[in-house]
Formats: structure tokens, sequence, C-alpha cells
């Protein structure tokens, strides 16, 4: 494959990436504010910094900004801390787990 080829499959992957990214963030946030689950929200943030993770390296890159590395680097960052909120969700204590919620008005 050419540079070129590289580069726009590289465009195409993280433009599905924010696609599906975005997606399942907004699904895991109408199910955190229809439940109040501390665990959903963690989830929520978790995915949301994927997903900006992505956008933020491919916009530092695309930009001229900053080289490739640099911008591989920022979405390596934040795709591990994404993760790392990820794991948390899934391990916190479900007892305390649901946040009290005041009756609709």
């Amino acid at each position: 494959m050419t540079p070129e080829q590289l580069q726009l499959a590289i465009v195409a992957a993280n433009t599905a990436t924010l696609v599906a990214g975005g997606f399942v963030t907004l699904l895991a946030f109408r199910a955190h504010r229809r439940t109040g689950s501390r665990s959903l929200r963690a989830l929520t943030v978790g995915l949301g910094c994927i997903t900006a993770g992505t956008l933020l390296g491919g916009l530092l890159h695309q930009s001229g900004v900053a080289p490739l590395l640099v911008g591989v680097t920022v979405q390596s960052v934040c795709i591990a801390l994404g993760f790392l909120l990820l794991g948390w969700s899934l391990v916190r204590n479900r007892e305390a787990d649901v946040e009290p919620r005041l009756p609709a008005p």
C-alpha cells in the first residue's frame, strides 16, 4: 500500500470508530439517565474517553498541528484511560450503585 492509501485507511477506521463509539456512548448515557447507575456513568465516561481520544488524535495529525506519532500517542493514552474506566465500572460495588433521584415534575 502507498502512504496515501494507508492514510486513507486510517481516516476511514477512525471515522468508523467515531460513529460507532459515539452511538454506543449515547446508549450508555441514556441507560445511566434512565437508571441513575454510577457504574453506567463510569461506562459512559470511559467510552466517551476512547471516542474523544480517537477524534483528538486524528485531528492533531490531519490538521498538521502534530506529527502522526504525537496523534497516535494521544489516542493511545485516551484509549488506555478509557479502558481503565470501563474496568472500574465493571468491578465497583453494586450495593451503593444507584444515586438517589428526584421525581420528575
